[in-house]
């Protein structure tokens, strides 16, 4: 009888001895699993976060830059080019750019340049806003075809290409102006008088105007000192540059 006793009470000491470890089994198992779950995440969903973070940190610094990283209050200079249709130059509250009937263009500030290029593709109808009575260093523009029209823009030197087409200029030129002109109609509207420059003019087959006076013929040259203290040189193979004075 102690013997059978003996065996059932070693009997339920092993089943109690077994849940114990099935309940062991059952608090460690959540935890690992836990654990696992955790250090099995790949290292791309930190990234994700990251890359979250990182994409907020660059919308915030694009907002006050341009689309190659320079800002807007980095821009001393101004190049605008047009090939078909209009691109227009006025002042505004800021620099910026609208189109038109889907026109197809560039606009990128490159070493304090502003540069505007109007494509080939199709027929452009740009309009650039320059901030109103700001002073540029510099400005070119080039016409290869279609029209380009800047107005009341204040200037230290001034460049203009007329390839074909038409180009129209207007405003105030502190410095020099160098003006090529294959053919087409260039007009430059200058505040001050005739006087304020001196002039190296040069046409082929065209014919340019200053003022009310009047320079054409077959490869003529003409060379004009006003004890200027600025000067304005004009290249003209055939069509016409006109530069008209306020005074």
């Amino acid at each position: 009888m102690k013997k059978l006793t003996g065996f059932v009470l070693l009997f339920l000491l092993l089943i109690v001895i077994g849940l114990s470890v099935a309940v062991v089994n059952l608090y460690q198992n959540p935890r690992m699993m836990n654990e696992t779950d955790t250090s099995s995440l790949p290292s791309s969903s930190a990234s994700v976060v990251h890359e979250e973070n990182s994409g907020t940190d660059a919308s915030s610094k694009n907002e006050s830059h341009s689309e190659n990283g320079q800002e807007e209050s980095e821009v001393v200079s101004l190049q605008c080019s047009v090939q078909l249709g209009v691109l227009n130059i006025v002042e505004g509250d800021g620099f910026h750019v609208s189109e038109s009937n889907g026109s197809d263009y560039e606009m990128y500030i490159e070493d304090g340049v502003y540069i505007i290029k109007g494509s080939a593709t199709r027929e452009n109808h740009i309009v650039v806003t320059v901030p109103e009575d700001f002073l540029f260093q510099s400005v070119e523009l080039t016409v290869t075809g279609g029209a380009l029209t800047a107005q009341d823009i204040h200037v230290q030197t001034l460049l203009t290409n007329c390839d074909n087409g038409t180009l129209h200029f207007s405003g105030l030129v502190d410095g020099d102006i160098q003006a090529q002109h294959l053919q087409g109609k260039t007009i430059l509207n200058m505040e001050g008088k005739e006087s304020d420059f001196n002039y190296q003019l040069d046409y082929s087959l065209g014919h340019i105007g200053i003022g009310t006076q009047q320079y054409a013929g077959a490869d003529g040259s003409q060379s004009i000192d006003n004890g200027a203290g600025k000067s304005m040189d004009i290249d003209c193979a055939m069509g016409s540059v006109s530069v008209l004075f306020a005074e």
